[in-house]
């Protein structure tokens, strides 16, 4: 069995933040509103893969003052 996981990494810091696990059969994009719900993302700016690139996802980065 393989394990997937989505991180939260600060580059700036050069760490992990948080990982959560994706479920089988399913992707990120589920998994990514609940890390980001985790993170304190006021005045951060937010890179993403492709994959996260949803309206819902850059709506939620917004609102907790983010920038994406």
């Amino acid at each position: 069995m393989e394990t997937h996981l989505l991180s939260a990494v600060s580059h700036g810091l050069g760490l992990t933040l948080l990982q959560q696990g994706v479920p089988d059969k399913t992707n990120e994009i589920g998994a990514a509103q609940s890390v980001l719900s985790a993170l304190v993302l006021q005045g951060r700016i937010v890179t993403m893969d492709a994959l996260l690139t949803q309206k819902q996802i850059a709506a939620q980065v917004v609102a907790l003052g983010g920038t994406s």
